[in-house]
């Protein structure tokens, strides 16, 4: 009886977690259409903005509250590993900030994400939560925000500009306009569609159906009409390592050839409208940054973070780098580099210098080897999807601060935690 009602209070949790990830889809368009993008003044738009944080606050409360009421499970090594990292940084990184209000800003932003880790832990066992259900749950939602996306593109392109307008964005145009959905941000949005590309290949990979194999094009034609380098990256990268663990060439084949007429019909489309295609730009970008051409935006910011980094090797505080510190530093002196937002390996390393990156490569490389030696034993499962999702996020963090962007780091530590689940549970099995 006790097993049951606990077993029950954990689904209400994930019931709750599913509609937290919905809510945060429409909350950049709420928060912009109710107090816009200006800094909070008043208490009711400091509630508005904080209303995510009090979701995540409360989410937490209630796993407290079932970890008080049944036997509190016991910690594995990688557990502390990740606490260990969290605390260390917080700490030590508000100690060199000296500016509390700025170092809770860049607590929220990239450590407070880090319960999901920690609920997953405690609320998502292998006894209450069917992994595959949840993920497909979840994710779905992305495949209605990419149907919103191409509506808006095509249809209502003149309601996707207002919006970017509204919640304090530019419209970013390399040589076309670069989709956005609801998210407002193409870069955000862009990496969404390559965890659908991610999850829907899986699933395709997992047990062939036309209705997988649509959604990871339409994922796929929005993530070219997001002009999103990191993303594309990363899910040509994670398409790779599923196909090589998978080993179905007839299936990877199929999706191959639809991806490509897609990104064909893609660079026609760019061509005819602008004199660059896309695979010029994309090619001769590419080529720039890794030259480290200082033409390029980013080889600039990934410049001047190192900078930051050599002069002080030990960090200079939380919120002194990342959007953080973009936010509130770009007119100040103080030491840091405050426009370090493409590159999160460089971000952790201006803020909280040796310490901070070597805590994260500890935690990193325990998490890694943990997933890999059951990847390498296990047949294909949903594990591999989490491993992979893994790698896909780390290397996109080499050109952007993704592992601190706005519903994916949420999500990011959710997997995660959910992935050191099925890790454990194949053990006892």
């Amino acid at each position: 009886m006790i097993l049951e009602n606990h077993n029950s209070g954990q689904r209400t949790i994930q019931n709750f977690v599913l509609v937290f990830f919905y809510f945060c889809l429409l909350f950049p368009t709420l928060r912009a259409l109710l107090i816009g993008h200006e800094e909070s003044k008043s208490l009711y738009q400091l509630f508005i903005s904080a209303i995510p944080e009090l979701l995540i606050l409360i989410i937490a409360g209630v796993v407290s509250i079932q970890l008080f009421l049944n036997p509190f499970p016991v910690l594995k090594k990688i557990d502390w590993v990740v606490i260990g990292f969290a605390v260390i940084n917080i700490v030590y990184g508000t100690w060199l900030a000296h500016d509390f209000k700025i170092a809770m800003y860049a607590v929220r932003m990239s450590y407070l994400p880090i319960i999901f880790y920690f609920v997953a832990r405690f609320a998502m066992n292998k006894e209450s939560i069917n992994t595959e259900k949840f993920l497909s749950k979840l994710l779905f939602s992305l495949v209605i925000v990419a149907v919103i996306g191409m509506l808006l593109y095509f249809i209502f392109p003149f309601v996707m500009i207002y919006m970017i307008h509204k919640t304090g964005g530019v419209v970013n145009e390399y040589f076309i306009i670069r989709m956005t959905s609801i998210l407002w941000s193409p870069v955000l949005f862009g990496t969404m569609m390559a965890i659908g590309i991610l999850f829907y290949y899986y699933k395709v990979l997992q047990h062939f159906s036309w209705i997988y194999f649509l959604l990871v094009l339409i994922c796929w034609a929005c993530l070219l009409l997001s002009v999103s380098r990191g993303p594309l990256v990363s899910i040509i990268v994670g398409i790779i390592a599923l196909t090589i663990f998978a080993r179905k060439w007839k299936t990877t084949l199929y999706v191959g050839l639809g991806m490509a007429v897609l990104f064909y019909g893609f660079t026609l489309y760019t061509s005819t409208n602008n004199s660059k295609s896309y695979v010029s730009w994309l090619s001769e970008s590419s080529v720039k940054t890794v030259d480290m051409n200082d033409s390029m935006t980013r080889v600039k910011f990934w410049n001047s973070s190192f900078d930051a980094f050599k002069k002080h090797p030990m960090g200079n505080g939380l919120g002194t780098a990342g959007h953080t510190g973009a936010r509130f530093l770009n007119n100040n002196l103080k030491p840091g580099s405050a426009f370090s937002t493409d590159g999160w390996y460089l971000k952790q390393a201006v803020e909280t210098g040796i310490i901070g990156i070597a805590t994260f490569i500890i935690m990193a490389a325990w998490i890694f080897l943990l997933m890999w030696k059951s990847v390498y034993q296990k047949p294909f499962s949903v594990l591999t999807f989490l491993f992979v999702f893994f790698i896909m996020i780390r290397i996109q963090d080499l050109v952007s601060n993704v592992s601190d962007f706005y519903w994916v780091a949420d999500f990011y530590w959710l997997l995660i935690g959910i992935g050191i689940n099925e890790i454990y549970s194949t053990r006892k099995a």
